[in-house]
């Protein structure tokens, strides 16, 4: 994915250049840049990204050609959910326009807000009678790598983030971004991470994954990027620049030219 992304960009900064759009290419040349990060990390967290279902298993379909009711273990292998305290067993797990089932959650296959993998969660709580549904608990324990500075998690409103029951921060739904929330403190430590998402909430949630500290090949890159910017300025400042006149240039030595008197 990040390839298609890196070569789509550079061609969008060839055709900049050739049409002499510096501006377009100053900012095309960084989003170049931006393709070439690092994958995020999952450290030893299983199936951190809801990427990694157990298709393998027993699907019960709840209408013809799904969605399918299967169990948690399988469509969220690594992940405890609770709902009211109590365990959720069941989950549902849904191929692209398929709908999300009567359970808690749903795993959803193929959608096009699952902008970082090809699941999204999708949680349901509302209640059929009119009354709240139950407070929901996605938690499993895990170590955090050593260079992690940050989880980067995506979805709606009403999901806090919680390590080892301190509050991580909220997600924010409105951006349509994901939101980062520091976990340097927490590097190389095995903690419990978990997510709660509050009653009534009706949303699509998913992890990215752990953020690092940027390796010098990054710093290399970005030092690159650069370059070029710099390079392009140049040569942009140079094609504006007036050429000297035919003959007025440095070191003409040309001499008035003169006429004889008759004599």
């Amino acid at each position: 994915m990040a390839g298609l992304e890196a070569s789509r960009v550079w061609c969008e900064w060839r055709g900049a250049m050739n049409q002499g759009k510096f501006m377009k290419r100053l900012k095309v040349t960084f989003a170049l840049l931006l393709t070439f990060t690092p994958p995020l990390l999952a450290g030893d967290f299983i199936n951190l990204g809801f990427n990694e279902p157990d298709l393998s298993g027993r699907l019960v379909p709840l209408a013809a050609g799904g969605p399918y009711l299967g169990l948690t273990a399988q469509i969220l292998p690594g992940w405890k959910v609770t709902a009211d305290g109590k365990a959720v067993t069941e989950g549902t797990y849904s191929k692209a326009n398929q709908g999300s089932g009567v359970t808690e959650f749903t795993l959803r296959e193929g959608q096009p807000g699952s902008k970082w993998g090809f699941y999204l969660l999708f949680v349901s709580l509302d209640s059929d009678n009119g009354k709240p549904g139950p407070d929901l608990w996605l938690s499993q324990t895990g170590k955090i790598p050593s260079d992690a500075i940050g989880i980067s998690v995506y979805g709606g409103a009403n999901i806090e983030g919680y390590l080892n029951g301190n509050l991580l921060g909220f997600i924010d739904p409105t951006s349509g971004k994901p939101t980062t929330w520091d976990v340097s403190s927490y590097q190389g430590k095995e903690v419990e991470l978990s997510f709660h998402v509050k009653h009534g909430s009706i949303r699509d949630f998913d992890i990215i994954g752990f953020t690092t500290v940027p390796e010098p090949s990054e710093f290399a890159m970005l030092g690159l990027g650069l370059g070029i910017i710099g390079w392009q300025a140049w040569k942009r400042q140079r094609a504006h620049q007036p050429s000297p006149r035919n003959g007025g240039g440095r070191g003409s030595t040309h001499a008035p030219s003169t006429s004889a008197d008759p004599v």
